[in-house]
């Protein structure tokens, strides 16, 4: 009999183990097509070498943030196909309040973020909406605060401030597409 409740119990952690490792390859292999997609607008948008933010929803809606100098931040939105390609792309006009926002939360500042992509959040409070993809990339291209999370992942990664407006800024434009 306790070889049996042994044998049982093995079968079951195995499986239990088995079913988490399996998860975490998934979100890994979302993270990782979010990491290409995201690579792949940003050079055929031919950007600057200069820092950029890119925020994204669902691997369709992105928002970029281009640090021309210390004080000016050029705002970019695009949407795409699910396959990448891209159909709009436009400059964004930052109203006063928004450059003043974000010259305060330093979002180039890269010493508040981590290097290491970040696939999951184990103290998460809430967890709910569509993928999102984050990354800043300096002028040498190295990553900083990379994650793919979902989108209201509560606590976040980087700054819930600039988190916040982010979403903020991509769901007003995705909400004049619609």
């Amino acid at each position: 009999m306790k070889a049996t409740i042994t044998l049982l119990s093995i079968l079951f952690f195995s499986q239990y183990f088995f079913a988490q490792q399996n998860f975490k390859s998934k979100r890994d292999s979302v993270a990782l097509e979010s990491r290409l997609k995201a690579d792949k607008l940003l050079s055929s948008l031919k950007l600057s070498k200069a820092p950029k933010l890119l925020f994204s929803i669902d691997n369709q809606y992105y928002y970029i943030i281009i640090k021309t100098s210390n004080t000016v931040y050029n705002e970019v939105f695009v949407r795409t196909t699910k396959s990448g390609d891209i159909l709009e792309s436009r400059n964004l006009n930052s109203c006063r309040k928004d450059r003043k926002f974000l010259l305060k939360v330093n979002p180039f500042d890269y010493s508040k973020y981590n290097t290491s992509l970040i696939t999951e959040v184990l103290d998460a409070k809430y967890i709910e909406g569509k993928p999102s993809y984050f990354v800043i990339e300096n002028e040498k291209l190295q990553r900083y605060g990379e994650f793919s999370l979902s989108t209201f992942t509560i606590p976040s990664p980087i700054d819930g401030n600039l988190y916040g407006y982010l979403i903020r800024k991509l769901s007003e434009e995705i909400q004049m597409i619609k």
